[in-house]
């Protein structure tokens, strides 16, 4: 596994589409060797575990196209605009069901979008 410098907020799409992508490295790299090596169990438990956790959430039914098209229309939106990235990606990875889940991942909401349109936004995330 390579670390990069570079800092990136990530969807849990694509932690997925990373774990997933190791798993199967892995399978192939076993399939060559004769027997496991201790330090990559370690590692491939903490990989399944991942992938079994992020399968149960939204993620797992998601797909960057859908991803894109959900930013695009909330960014479309004046008060959606205002969303900093981070809450971006928080929505996008909860997709919360309620309008009070919202408030809780938007800091300052009521400062920053009002409370027609937070139902509006709502409505976009159930989209």
């Amino acid at each position: 596994m390579k670390i990069t410098k570079n800092q990136q907020l990530l969807t849990n799409l694509e932690v997925l589409e990373t774990v997933n992508r190791y798993q199967n490295e892995q399978k192939e790299k076993a399939k060559k060797r004769k027997h496991s090596v201790k330090a990559d169990e370690a590692l491939n438990t903490v990989t399944l575990e991942t992938a079994n956790y992020l399968s149960k959430l939204p993620a797992a039914q998601q797909t960057k196209e859908g991803i894109v098209e959900f930013v695009q229309k909330i960014k479309a939106d004046p008060d959606g605009a205002k969303l900093l990235p981070n809450e971006l990606i928080q929505i996008v990875n909860m997709r919360p069901e309620q309008t009070v889940e919202l408030y809780l991942l938007i800091e300052d909401i009521e400062g920053r979008i009002t409370e027609e349109n937070v139902d509006k936004l709502q409505e976009l995330v159930q989209q």
